[in-house]
């Protein structure tokens, strides 16, 4: 994501740019995972910010979309199934 950000408009990137896209790019071709080069590029992530997601976004805030996510999946299940069962009883009456 980092390189596509940076080389999308055809301008010139910015020597430091260039230096951790080369960084990543050396990474990722000795078979590291996408998490463990980032780190190894960028550094640690600060406690309560987030890289790439914008300046609102937090690790909690992130938990908390999960969670949301999970219970509205889980929400539509419960009434798809009820929907059948539903129709299940009127078609026996």
């Amino acid at each position: 994501m980092f390189i596509a950000t940076r080389t999308k408009t055809g301008k010139e990137i910015q020597t430091d740019s260039k230096v951790a896209i080369a960084e990543l790019q050396n990474c990722q071709n000795s078979g590291e995972t996408t998490d463990d080069v980032f780190r190894a590029v960028f550094g640690k992530e600060q406690p309560g910010q987030l890289r790439c997601y914008g300046r609102s976004v937090t690790t909690s805030s992130l938990k908390e979309d999960e969670e949301t996510n999970k219970l509205k999946q889980k929400h539509a299940n419960e009434i798809n199934s009820l929907k059948e069962e539903m129709n299940e009883m009127r078609e026996e009456m």
